[in-house]
């Protein structure tokens, strides 16, 4: 292989590891924001049993939530 074959396979394997770590970033980013959005969510429907009357006890069992999490927000 001459010495230019052997710089485009050094870049082009380069390039599929900068490929590949960019595509675990990218995973990994969507997956902390469904679970920051998820959690939204879980905080928005504690709320809204918070002012519907439900007792703070039962919207932790329901939601998951711990009640500071449920009060501060």
């Amino acid at each position: 292989m001459s010495s230019r074959g052997v710089i485009d396979l050094k870049k082009d394997i380069v390039s599929a590891r900068i490929d590949g770590m960019l595509c675990r970033a990218e995973k990994r980013g969507m997956e902390a924001g469904m679970e920051a959005g998820i959690d939204k969510g879980k905080l928005e429907t504690a709320r809204n049993m918070l002012e519907r009357g439900f007792a703070l006890e039962d919207i932790c069992d329901v939601t998951g939530l711990c009640e500071e999490d449920i009060l501060k927000g």
